[in-house]
């Protein structure tokens, strides 16, 4: 049977007004504290929609899988 591997990669810089468009970041916003947002706004799929994240430079494709 074969298989068939997906990928898909997004790539943005977004900045601390835009991930905290509502101000609320936190002093000094590290690399954990993105993580810990995108975590309370559902996960990254869910970010990626609602953010709109996937107008960003994007890249997929299809290969075929063998092991």
């Amino acid at each position: 049977m074969k298989k068939f591997k997906i990928s898909y990669e997004v790539e943005t810089v977004l900045d601390e007004k835009t991930l905290w468009p509502d101000g609320a970041m936190p002093d000094n916003p590290t690399v954990e504290d993105v993580v810990q947002l995108i975590k309370k706004h559902g996960g990254i799929y869910r970010v990626l929609d609602d953010w709109n994240l996937h107008q960003c430079d994007s890249d997929w494709s299809v290969t075929e899988y063998s092991r």
